[in-house]
């Protein structure tokens, strides 16, 4: 079967989300490009760039000898200055580069996506799934309702740990954790959640007008 290479480039806004995003998004796009008539391997690079400054980010994709499609990432509250910013910088990017551009826009933060597989976030803080659901919720459709996920994620990583007072230190510290989300997180539990499933709806529009999928 023949191979075709995708790269993506992420512009995100913070170290955590650098440690949760690439990994999480090479597996959805992967997935959905599973299927087709050729094979596709994916790859996430993120791009050293301002995530509020179009300029530094179109300064940044120029540096880059190819890639195949942009992954603009902006928390989503508070939603009118967040929406704003991501048509401004869709705009500002699209004028000059040809690449699609796909916008990943959590309801408040990306931390609400690491709740919404109860089973997988339990095994990674180390603590039984009824504590992951008492703190979080218990449906993936409900996660972005949680007031403040990374707090959530900060009293797990504490209770684990059996010092809730270190626990926002604790968690800061944890790239692994993040990762290991991101690794096992299972996708389809994940697109009950609104807001990726409008980003995977945009996604595979952008992957069809490529021809990565059949």
């Amino acid at each position: 079967m023949p191979i075709r290479f995708l790269l993506a480039v992420l512009v995100c806004e913070g170290a955590s989300d650098e440690w949760f995003l690439p990994v999480l998004l090479r597996r959805a796009i992967q997935r959905l490009c599973d299927g087709g008539r050729v094979e596709v391997q994916v790859e996430v690079e993120v791009a050293a760039a301002d995530h509020q400054r179009p300029d530094t980010i179109i300064d940044a994709l120029d540096e880059l000898p190819r890639f195949d499609v942009v992954l603009y990432h902006h928390d989503g509250a508070p939603a009118a200055s967040a929406q704003a910013k991501v048509e401004e910088v869709r705009r500002d990017v699209t004028a000059v580069r040809r690449e699609p551009f796909v916008a990943v826009v959590p309801v408040r933060e990306t931390e609400a996506w690491l709740l919404a597989d109860v089973a997988t976030l339990a095994r990674a803080v180390g603590v039984p799934s009824a504590v992951v659901i008492e703190a979080t919720a218990a449906r993936a459709k409900d996660v972005e309702g949680v007031a403040d996920p990374k707090k959530a994620l900060n009293s797990l990583a504490a209770t684990a740990a059996g010092r809730r007072r270190s626990g926002s230190r604790l968690q800061a510290e944890r790239p692994d954790l993040y990762a290991a989300v991101a690794a096992d997180l299972d996708l389809d539990r994940l697109r009950q959640v609104p807001s990726f499933e409008r980003w995977w709806d945009e996604m595979a529009q952008a992957l069809e007008k490529m021809g990565y999928q059949k």
